[in-house]
C-alpha cells in the first residue's frame, strides 16, 4: 500500500515538474507571452495544417532611447506593460489569438482564421489603450508608448514563412514612413 501511494506521489510530482518545465522553455520571464521556442514550434505544426492566420508583427517605437533615457529596469517595466495591454486586447476580441514575444521590443501576434480588417481594427485599439493609458515610471514619470506593426495573411498563394515575411516587410514599411503606424501588407489590399 505504502508503496502505491510513493509511486503516484512520484508519478503526480514529475508529470507536475514536466509541466513547469515546458512552460519555462516555451514562455519568456519577463512578459509571459510565448517565446520564440514557442514561435518555431507552431511554425511547424501550422505547416502540417490547413488553417489560415493572419499574422501581426510590432515594435515598440524608439525603445533604446526609452532604455537609455528611464534605464533597463524601467524597459523591463514597460516591456511588461505593453506585453499585458497586448495580452487584454488580443485574447479579448480573438479566441485563437497566440501572443509571442520574438525578443527585445519586438512582438508577434498570430490570430487563426482572422480577418486583416479586423486585426487592423484591434492594433488600433491597442494603439488608443496605450495613449489613454501610458506608462508611469517609478518616479512617477508619463511615458507615451507607440508601436509600429505590419499585417499579413495566409492565403491559398502562400505559407505562414511568406505570411511572416509580408508582416515584417509591412511593419519596417510602418517605421520607415515615420513609425507610430499600423500597415497592412500590399499584398492584403486588394
Amino acid at each position: 500500500m505504502l508503496w502505491t501511494i510513493l509511486y503516484f506521489h512520484y508519478k503526480n510530482e514529475t508529470a507536475q515538474r514536466k509541466k513547469e518545465l515546458d512552460y519555462e522553455n516555451t514562455h519568456d520571464q519577463l512578459t509571459t507571452l510565448r517565446n520564440y521556442r514557442a514561435f518555431l514550434r507552431f511554425i511547424n505544426r501550422s505547416e502540417k495544417d490547413d488553417s489560415i492566420h493572419t499574422v501581426l508583427m510590432f515594435d515598440i517605437d524608439n525603445f533604446k532611447k526609452i532604455n537609455d533615457h528611464y534605464g533597463h529596469l524601467e524597459g523591463n517595466k514597460i516591456l511588461k506593460f505593453f506585453a499585458q495591454n497586448l495580452k487584454q486586447t488580443f485574447t479579448e476580441d480573438f479566441a485563437k489569438a497566440r501572443l509571442f514575444r520574438f525578443g527585445g521590443e519586438e512582438f508577434c501576434v498570430t490570430i487563426e482564421a482572422g480577418a486583416p480588417g479586423e486585426c487592423y481594427l484591434d492594433a488600433n485599439k491597442l494603439k488608443q489603450l496605450l495613449k489613454k493609458t501610458p506608462f508611469i515610471t517609478e518616479n512617477n514619470i508619463e511615458v507615451k508608448l507607440t508601436f509600429s506593426s505590419g499585417i499579413a495573411q495566409m492565403d491559398q498563394f502562400n505559407d505562414i514563412h511568406a505570411a511572416i515575411r509580408e508582416a515584417d516587410a509591412a511593419l519596417y514599411q510602418a517605421k520607415n514612413n515615420g513609425r507610430d503606424q499600423i500597415v497592412i501588407s500590399q499584398n492584403q489590399q486588394n
